[in-house]
């Protein structure tokens, strides 16, 4: 299943994202502040974008 590492610390989420993909998992980094909805929108997009839209509910 694959990960979001979304986070207002470049270096942080991209280290994640790296260690997680390292032990063979799938994730995906993108700069989110999360006290701003457009943010939050963008990061949903990426997402989708990167592993498409989930049909599990």
């Amino acid at each position: 299943m694959p990960l979001l590492a979304a986070d207002i610390d470049t270096t942080e989420g991209e280290r994640t994202t790296r260690a997680i993909r390292d032990t063979g998992g799938e994730a995906l980094f993108h700069r989110t502040d999360v006290s701003q909805e457009a943010s939050w929108t963008s990061a949903l997009s990426a997402v989708h974008e990167a592993f498409g839209r989930s049909k599990r509910r």
